[in-house]
């Protein structure tokens, strides 16, 4: 399956596919047109992964790097469980709370 964003909305984004050591570069290269021409809150949505490792992690801490540094509002919604076990096992679960 091959991985992508894909633009629901305006402000809201899907992912779909793995979100894996292989397919997180791909992804990342996709990034910058979450945060260009955003000014509002900028939703991802994980709904359409099927797999995700500690790669999937790393990009999710790059991506709120990314909107901190713009002053940009970043929400994830359906974020894989695998990526919610691997924040715990890193003491970063407060990333996924509301």
């Amino acid at each position: 399956m091959h991985t992508a964003i894909e633009q629901a909305s305006e402000n809201q984004f899907v992912i779909n596919g793995d979100l894996i050591f292989s397919t997180v570069g791909a992804i990342y290269e996709q990034h910058k047109r979450l945060f260009e021409n955003n000014e509002n809150a900028i939703e991802i949505s994980f709904a359409g992964v099927q797999r995700a490792d500690s790669s999937g992690l790393a990009l999710i801490i790059e991506w709120l790097r990314c909107a901190q540094q713009l002053d940009r509002p970043l929400v994830f919604t359906h974020v894989p469980q695998q990526i919610i076990d691997l924040a715990k096992l890193s003491s970063l679960d407060d990333l996924f709370k509301d």
